[in-house]
């Protein structure tokens, strides 16, 4: 496993042995892990200047009508809270947003069947929100399918490298 960066009293996790997405490069399956488990591991990374993603406000993410351009890096779910890595075409830096202000701009259905789709295709469980109906046009959901639908090879060997990630 390999550690992408921290976020408040979380690792976030991903696996380099995941096949990555051919349209979605930057899509990886991801976990977060709480830093309580190694504290020392923690203030390592953060000695070794290791990525530490910042909450984005609500305000910095696009219209629900353009959330197609949204760049998702990684959701990350523990069982209760939901993080979703990513950024929009031009940030110099992705930024991390809750489930709740995903839902909160794009509307919830929509959040929801969008997050669901990328977790399934990681094998994850699904994250009730106690509707299990696509709301999302037919168009949309066979287009994110196709995205999705591709993997190439794994990217482990060169991503310690570029991302700066620490082993464990």
């Amino acid at each position: 496993m390999c550690i992408e960066g921290t976020y408040m009293n979380w690792f976030v996790v991903t696996d380099p042995q995941t096949p990555i997405f051919v349209e979605m490069q930057q899509l990886r399956d991801s976990f977060l892990v709480p830093c309580r488990l190694d504290p020392s591991l923690k203030e390592a990374y953060i000695k070794a200047k290791g990525n530490q993603f910042h909450r984005r406000t609500l305000e910095s993410l696009p219209p629900a009508n353009s959330m197609d351009t949204f760049n998702f890096w990684s959701v990350s779910y523990d069982g209760r809270v939901c993080m979703v890595i990513g950024n929009m075409p031009g940030d110099p830096a992705p930024g991390m947003w809750s489930r709740s202000d995903l839902r909160n701009a794009w509307g919830m259905k929509k959040t929801d069947t969008i997050l669901n789709m990328i977790r399934a295709e990681m094998d994850h469980p699904y994250m009730d929100n106690g509707r299990k109906k696509n709301i999302l046009g037919e168009d949309t959901i066979d287009e994110l399918r196709r995205r999705l639908g591709e993997r190439g090879k794994s990217v482990e060997g060169d991503l310690t490298k570029k991302l700066g990630g620490l082993r464990f």
